[in-house]
């Protein structure tokens, strides 16, 4: 359990988790910053690898970059509780500026914010099948994407209501090089 920590300029050189890797473990973080941190492989802030029971409240990605997928958070095998989180101003050379899934991962989010992520796929969230999101009062504004998906993208899904949940949310203002 972490409380009121700053993850700052970290650089992880070679491997995943700029700031956090979580591997196998339950991490829960509350009042958690992660600015400025820079992953090569995977995400640039935290990345959970089948870490399914992480739970994130009030906490804050700002200017993280990855040159893999998942600019502020990468999911993997993970289902992460996210509440009362944003991720801000965080880059993706691959898919995700603010969030990647994949490899069966369904995070929870309630009440985050996705503002000014960029990245080439999935500015502010990228989620690949069999990934199931739920989403709930979420807001994505201004992200970008240099191919697709400026606010979200989502690849692979058979076509389904089930399949992600999106409630009472906000999408304004993202723009993506292809008009996606």
């Amino acid at each position: 359990t972490l409380t009121d920590v700053l993850f700052q300029g970290n650089n992880h050189a070679n491997d995943v988790g700029g700031g956090m890797y979580n591997i196998h473990s339950s991490p829960t973080l509350l009042r958690v910053t992660f600015d400025g941190n820079v992953g090569i492989v995977g995400a640039g802030g935290m990345q959970n690898d089948s870490s399914s029971n992480a739970n994130l409240t009030d906490v804050y990605f700002y200017g993280n970059i990855t040159l893999g997928s998942g600019g502020g958070m990468r999911n993997y095998d993970s289902s992460p509780v996210i509440t009362n989180v944003t991720f801000d101003e965080n880059y993706s050379e691959g898919n995700g500026g603010g969030i990647d899934n994949e490899g069966s991962s369904s995070p929870t989010l309630t009440n985050v914010t996705f503002w000014n992520n960029q990245a080439v796929n999935g500015g502010g969230m990228a989620s690949v099948y069999p990934d199931f999101p739920t989403l709930t009062n979420t807001t994505f504004t201004l992200n970008s994407a240099s191919q697709a998906g400026a606010a979200l993208y989502i690849d692979g899904y058979p076509i389904s209501e089930d399949n992600i949940i999106i409630r009472d949310s906000i999408l304004w203002g993202n723009t993506a090089s292809t008009g996606k």
